[in-house]
């Protein structure tokens, strides 16, 4: 494990679980290529904030890498709605890019 998982883990231990705790950790799970345990908390940070479109938008490519394409559709789609609602055009038009070419299958 890296240093920084380390840390967050030990945070989490502590009792500090919120939805940016838990996209953090999923965040550097995913780039230290453990996609498994990196969904699972990005699961667990959509949960807690819904309208967290940066969760909902590393979920979906933690859902893809898994090899769950309807999953990562999904994931998107909220994501896109969660970013609208919160005035974030930067990241609804970055997932409706992902959402356009996972739909074509490139």
């Amino acid at each position: 494990m890296s240093p920084l998982i380390d840390r967050l883990n030990e945070r989490l231990d502590q009792g500090f679980d919120d939805a940016l705790l838990r996209f953090a950790l999923g965040k550097a799970l995913f780039d230290a290529k453990d996609v498994e345990r990196a969904a699972s908390h990005l699961r667990e940070a959509v949960l807690k904030a819904p309208d967290f479109s940066a969760a909902w938008a590393q979920l979906g490519r933690c859902e893809l890498a898994l090899g769950h394409e309807a999953a990562a559709l999904d994931a998107w789609e909220k994501g896109c709605v969660a970013a609208r609602l919160r005035g974030e055009i930067q990241a609804e038009r970055q997932m409706s890019v992902w959402l356009k070419r996972a739909r074509k299958g490139t």
